[in-house]
């Protein structure tokens, strides 16, 4: 079972990252985008609630239930809050180059530390070829986009660290609260990432910080708060349902398979949404990082 929620955690993070492509020419300031972001958090808020109803799991306040999820609503919010700011330079692929690196590393490292999850030789082979991907398409951004300055690595860095965190976290329910539903997993830390994006919004809401919605036209500030409502409502089901299959997958498949895999079937997917619905065309350098990618993932699995 634990490919098959690989699989509907992959799907829901592409389709979701098709609601954000597709809403993010409506999002330009980051004020906006923290309070699209903190509205789609509540949303996933409700969709959690509607799952620990549907599972009729009872709730728990355990101190190891508690802490994971608040290091991992701290770390969705951090990751959420970081990524707004990078995207401003453009550097959608660079970003998502050092997630996914990150993604792969912190939760593998983490996995052999703490839960005594030794990787096979297959699966380091796999690993290495994932992140050298990672890096032919972060080389790739740096030369279309430029250098970064001191603050962009920063955003980078916090970016990738926030990523992996969440996935170590995962690792870290499934280990320590076998006994505990992961719907009431995901809920509490959804909570906890909520708190953190609202008081983090509120503060540039305070400095009147400028808004990318239009107020001088009311009919036209009312469509696009109503399509980013919509957006907001898909993407929330979908990010709902991405951490609770990953969640689960993360208690049947060890961190060396299971993100190595996420991570890798996420880029061609997404690469491939680019190139069949928005029209990206792929380089040789995509193509490169595409066949990386592949490799990886039947070195991971079929060896």
């Amino acid at each position: 079972m634990g490919y098959l929620y690989i699989l509907i955690a992959v799907l829901s993070t592409t389709f979701k990252g098709y609601c954000g492509k597709t809403s993010s020419n409506m999002i330009s300031m980051p004020r906006t985008g923290l309070g699209f972001s903190s509205i789609r958090m509540v949303f996933a808020l409700a969709v959690g609630v509607a799952f620990v109803f549907i599972d009729q799991a009872p709730l728990s306040f355990s101190g190891e239930l508690i802490t994971v999820s608040l290091v991992s609503g701290i770390s969705n919010a951090a990751l959420i809050i970081s990524w707004l700011f990078c995207i401003r330079s453009g550097a959608f692929m660079l970003v998502d180059g050092i997630q996914a690196t990150m993604g792969i590393v912190l939760p593998t490292v983490a996995g052999l530390v703490f839960f005594n999850e030794i990787p096979r030789i297959n699966e380091i082979i796999g690993i290495v070829l994932l992140i050298a991907a990672s890096a032919v398409m972060c080389n790739y951004s740096g030369k279309i986009k430029g250098k970064l300055g001191a603050s962009g690595y920063i955003l980078l860095l916090t970016t990738g660290c926030s990523a992996g965190l969440v996935f170590t976290c995962q690792k870290w329910f499934a280990q320590s609260c076998p006994q505990i539903p992961a719907s009431v997993y995901n809920l509490y830390s959804y909570f906890f990432a909520t708190l953190f994006l609202g008081a983090f919004y509120m503060v540039f809401k305070l400095r009147r910080l400028p808004t990318s919605i239009p107020t001088e036209d009311k009919g036209a500030a009312q469509n696009i708060k109503n399509r980013l409502a919509l957006f907001a409502i898909l993407m929330a089901v979908c990010m709902f349902f991405n951490t609770y299959f990953s969640t689960l997958a993360a208690g049947e498949l060890p961190a060396a398979r299971l993100y190595p895999v996420m991570q890798g079937l996420t880029t061609i997917f997404s690469v491939t949404m680019s190139s069949v619905i928005f029209k990206e065309r792929i380089t040789i350098t995509c193509a490169v990082g595409l066949i990386l990618n592949f490799g990886a993932l039947m070195i991971i699995n079929l060896l």
